[in-house]
């Protein structure tokens, strides 16, 4: 009905504005020249350009300028709104004009010549299979959660995950539970379309950072059996904390889904037949 339409805008709202958050870099303004000095210029240009374009450019403006001074003033004006360098490539578009008044002519010059004898860096990478850095980035993970969260972040994030993967499953017993007589006897397609919807919850559980006590388990035994830097009592606190706040947070989902009785018959009975099926 109209509650849970409205619901439904209200967590997409709230999700994916908390998404854009996370995901959305936030350029800080260029620093000017003389002002912050070549720390806050490179600072600037860290948070500019990729990694590989950084360094090169770094490498470059050091070896045109003569002190600290030139460079912070080259590295400003390489990134200020005038210029506009975003990688290495907009980097062989310029010409002494573009940075006539704002370095010396001398500086400039030594920077173009630096530029023009030395190959540019790829800015894309090639993606490389890092099995041991993959093991490393988990066991780092499950430290983190049981040396340095308290009981109370451990606890909030899981309950959100909780209310968002049964707000998942609640939505496609809603859209299947309406599509049951359209789909009779077609079980492939009921499939796929349950398939479709029930995503959306683990969706918004990647986005906004929560905590499920299965990723946990996964964590849990890099960090601590494996690795042996998680006490077992630090592992057991994580593992206790997230499935205590996933079941919270599920439980009070549905306990407001069959408030607003949204399910319908098809999607009362899709619901008890799920239950059915995993305790069977």
């Amino acid at each position: 009905g109209k509650a849970c339409v409205r619901f439904h805008m209200m967590m997409s709202r709230r999700l994916v504005g908390l998404a854009l958050r996370r995901c959305v870099p936030v350029v800080p303004k260029a620093p000017r020249a003389g002002l912050g000095g070549l720390a806050s210029s490179r600072r600037w240009l860290s948070s500019s350009l990729q990694t590989a374009d950084q360094s090169w450019l770094d490498e470059k403006v050091r070896a045109a300028a003569r002190d600290d001074g030139e460079a912070s003033a080259l590295l400003a004006t390489l990134t200020s709104k005038e210029v506009g360098v975003k990688d290495a490539a907009d980097v062989a578009l310029l010409t002494e004009s573009d940075l006539a008044g704002k370095v010396p002519a001398v500086v400039a010059r030594r920077f173009l010549s630096e530029v023009a004898t030395s190959s540019k860096p790829s800015s894309s990478p090639p993606l490389q299979f890092d099995p041991p850095g993959t093991m490393q980035a988990l066991e780092d993970k499950g430290a983190a959660h049981a040396l340095t969260s308290s009981d109370t972040h451990l606890w909030s994030t899981s309950f959100m995950a909780g209310a968002q993967l049964a707000w998942g499953s609640s939505l496609m017993l809603v859209v299947a539970g309406g599509a049951a007589e359209a789909l009779v006897g077609n079980p492939g397609a009921m499939a796929l379309l349950k398939g479709i919807v029930f995503p959306v919850g683990l969706s918004y559980i990647v986005m906004s950072g929560s905590d499920l006590v299965t990723g946990s388990y996964l964590y849990q035994t890099m960090a601590g059996p494996v690795a042996g830097r998680v006490s077992a009592v630090n592992s057991a606190r994580v593992l206790a904390s997230h499935f205590g706040g996933n079941l919270a947070g599920s439980l009070l989902m549905v306990g407001a889904v069959s408030a607003m009785g949204i399910l319908g018959p098809a999607g009362g009975a899709m619901a008890a037949a799920t239950a059915a099926g995993k305790c069977g």
